[in-house]
């Protein structure tokens, strides 16, 4: 099929809709690119744990008050398998197609402990865990009546898609009790991030009017904070607060090369949003114990996810994606004192 301006205009507008979140497909969908829980307990949890300390790990990430109703010592080493299933479909004019992605299974590690002195108010601890991520595989498509449009060769399209984004957070944490019923967290964060794409349509087009590639991983370091409060009833019910501030990142940048092989020089720049949580857990009932967070996710005001569309360049200004509101319930069932589900 011979290059068409009108048509590769009209695919870009369709890869305003589409493509983009091909370059930033969730890791776990459910909260954008952040993953609802830390380690196994938390994920089964549903991510719920502001208001109901279980685990070191899950607890550290949510709520670091929390971990001074853990008490000490614990330790907690995790291992998850997440594999994805994605497809997208695409019409532009007569042509209409869908292309699976084909994405390998994902290995999330996350790694924590506390520790302090008996009786004394102050607890600490360590974790590592997986934060967010995403990942994308889609094959060129054909221009053939029942190809698809998004993934025809570029410029008419944006060829193959490919995108990997991984986040690794580092949270040390303090924890003190006030009293009986209250206790303070406070967590410095260190990340870092690996970010892959191709092609990268965040670049201005080449001249050409392809997308050059950032396939070879650039690593970008961050930081940020996390405060949090537990408030803790005799009844059984307990409640808790947090927030964790935008993770900023130094900017992403790559090496690559222009349809000529010249050098190119790619920037990007993408943060973590802030989040805000509050939650409930009650363990009035024996063995059992039941949470629910709420949290808000400030997607609309971090760089990177602002900003929807093309610029006059050519170039994707940012994702454009929503804040969002998510629910997280869980409810666990202590049968002795080494198994629970």
């Amino acid at each position: 099929m011979k290059n068409n301006n009108n048509f590769a205009d009209r695919a870009r507008k369709a890869g305003l809709v589409l493509a983009l979140p091909l370059l930033t497909t969730s890791l776990v969908a459910q909260q954008g690119h952040v993953m609802n829980g830390v380690g196994a307990v938390n994920q089964s949890m549903g991510g719920a744990t502001v208001g109901a300390p279980i685990d070191p790990s899950g607890t550290m990430n949510w709520n670091p008050a929390g971990i001074s109703a853990l008490g000490c010592c614990e330790f907690q080493f995790s291992f998850e398998l997440f594999k994805s299933s994605l497809d997208v479909s695409s019409s532009v004019g007569g042509m209409s197609g869908s292309t699976p992605s084909d994405v390998g299974t994902s290995p999330i590690p996350s790694f924590a402990f506390t520790w302090g002195e008996k009786d004394s108010p102050w607890l600490f601890g360590l974790g590592a865990y997986g934060m967010a991520g995403f990942g994308t595989n889609f094959a060129a498509s054909s221009p053939t009546p029942g190809g698809n449009p998004i993934f025809m060769p570029q410029p008419n399209g944006f060829g193959a898609v490919y995108s990997d984004f991984q986040l690794l957070q580092l949270a040390p944490t303090v924890a003190y009790r006030i009293n009986k019923q209250w206790s303070v967290g406070f967590s410095p964060t260190i990340d870092r991030a690996q970010l892959s794409v191709d092609p990268a349509a965040f670049a201005i087009p080449n001249s050409n009017g392809t997308y050059p590639s950032a396939d070879h991983a650039d690593e970008s370091w961050g930081w940020g904070f996390q405060l949090g409060v537990l408030w803790e009833l005799e009844s059984g019910w307990n409640f808790g607060a947090s927030y964790k501030s935008t993770q900023w990142f130094n900017e992403f940048s790559w090496n690559s090369a222009d349809e000529n092989g010249l050098p190119r020089n790619i920037r990007f720049d993408m943060d973590f949003p802030a989040i805000a949580s509050i939650g409930a857990g009650y363990t009035g009932v024996d063995k059992w114990t039941f949470a629910a967070d709420l949290r808000y996710i400030d997607y609309e005001t971090t760089d990177g996810f602002q900003e929807a569309g093309f610029g006059p360049t050519g170039a994707v200004t940012g994702l454009g994606w929503d804040s969002i509101m998510v629910l997280g319930r869980g409810a666990q069932y202590q049968n002795n004192d080494t198994l629970s589900g």
